[in-house]
């Protein structure tokens, strides 16, 4: 819930009612949602959040129905809305979901090109911080202040995904004390391992 939550923050730290806001976070969550989903099916994920996966319990077909449902419910809790900028808000959130496709098209492919830290960032940029971006964007369109925040939100994602790849990521260091980390998640379908390089030597984990 804290795409919403951080919508919905947004929206009352600018002075406006949550009331007005609540479609355009439910709508942000809806969104979430969908990509879970998404990404289960791609990733083969039996689990999240302790819990089988759409795909893991009904299986492939049932999973796409599910998300194509979810998605649809992302847009009709606008249509109810009675925030004056409508469209706008939309426009951001269906923007927010090709970057967020785009994000996910990274992280597939990364399993046969094994990325650069920078290739690695911008990959979470788009699908973890883009979405957190947008959802504090769209609570300051509900504001009428859309200008508040933009620039800087869509780098909550980076320190959010960061602490996720250190723990996942095992270590190991060659003669020449080089260092280079293997995803256990990111890659955990059967990809390459993605080498991370650092000229000092650190200590693996």
């Amino acid at each position: 819930m804290l795409r919403s939550a951080l919508c919905l923050a947004m929206c009352e730290a600018l002075g406006d009612d949550l009331q007005a806001c609540l479609p355009t976070a439910v709508s942000v969550e809806f969104i979430h949602r969908t990509s879970l989903v998404s990404d289960d099916i791609q990733d083969r994920s039996p689990i999240r959040n302790g819990r089988p996966t759409v795909q893991a319990r009904w299986g492939d077909g049932q999973a796409v129905n599910a998300g194509l449902a979810l998605s649809s419910y992302s847009r009709l809790s606008l249509v109810g809305s009675k925030v004056a900028d409508r469209a706008r808000i939309q426009g951001h959130l269906e923007q927010a979901v090709l970057d967020l496709c785009q994000g996910q098209h990274m992280d597939l492919a990364f399993r046969d090109s094994p990325p650069t830290p920078q290739q690695y960032t911008e990959m979470v940029l788009r699908k973890t911080g883009i979405l957190l971006g947008a959802a504090c964007k769209v609570g300051a369109i509900v504001a009428d202040q859309p200008d508040a925040v933009w620039a800087r939100a869509a780098l909550f994602g980076e320190p959010w995904a960061w602490p996720s790849f250190a723990r996942t990521t095992t270590w190991e260091c060659g003669e020449t004390g080089r260092c280079w980390g293997r995803s256990r998640t990111t890659w955990r379908s059967g990809g390459a391992a993605s080498p991370w390089f650092s000229p000092q030597r650190r200590t693996p984990r």
